[in-house]
């Protein structure tokens, strides 16, 4: 197994990789580049994108406040939340 870690690592990060990286540290959205992102990951528009596709894929609904599930993980303008 070491050797394959190895081995990964010396490989050369994509152009595309190396800009996410560099969006990631600066703090903006690496898909879009808004000054917006969320733990310098995504902004808000592009994380409901990624979560409506994950949805489609695995074929559940959308989380509905009082109900049954974990709420999303950061909460956004889309959410009212009732404690």
């Amino acid at each position: 197994m070491k050797k394959t870690v190895k081995k990964n690592m010396q490989q050369k990060l994509s152009r595309q990789r190396r800009w996410q990286l560099k969006k990631k540290k600066s703090g903006l959205c690496i898909i879009c580049g808004k000054d917006e992102a969320v733990d310098g990951w995504r902004c808000d528009s592009c994380l409901l994108e990624r979560r409506k596709r994950e949805r489609e894929k695995l074929h559940v609904s959308q989380f509905k406040p009082g109900g049954a599930g974990r709420r999303p993980k950061h909460a956004l303008r889309e959410y009212t939340w009732v404690r």
